[in-house]
């Protein structure tokens, strides 16, 4: 990924501007593996991802009080986000 953002808006109606390196930190990638085993630790990673202000906007749109599910739902969005995000520069930068 280049530097700079991605950017975006889920389904909840929740605005996201995340610095790619977060996505590219070891600690992080490490939790993500982690919640394959144990589902839970993927709260941890929404605010590493986030950061904390954008954190507490993702609960604000979510109802101020969401679910495990709920969470889990706007976080894959936000992954697939990233990972849409990542192909079109891919497929952008090969020739024609």
């Amino acid at each position: 990924m280049e530097n700079g953002s991605i950017k975006g808006k889920i389904s909840c109606g929740f605005e996201f501007d995340i610095p790619k390196e977060r996505f590219q930190n070891y600690k992080t990638l490490k939790m993500l593996k982690a919640a394959d085993k144990e589902p839970f630790t993927i709260l941890d990673v929404v605010p590493r991802i986030l950061g904390d202000e954008q954190e507490e906007k993702l609960i604000e749109a979510l109802g101020g009080d969401p679910g495990f599910d709920d969470v889990i739902r706007a976080m894959k969005e936000i992954f697939d986000a990233a990972k849409e995000d990542a192909d079109t520069k891919k497929s952008s930068s090969l020739p024609n």
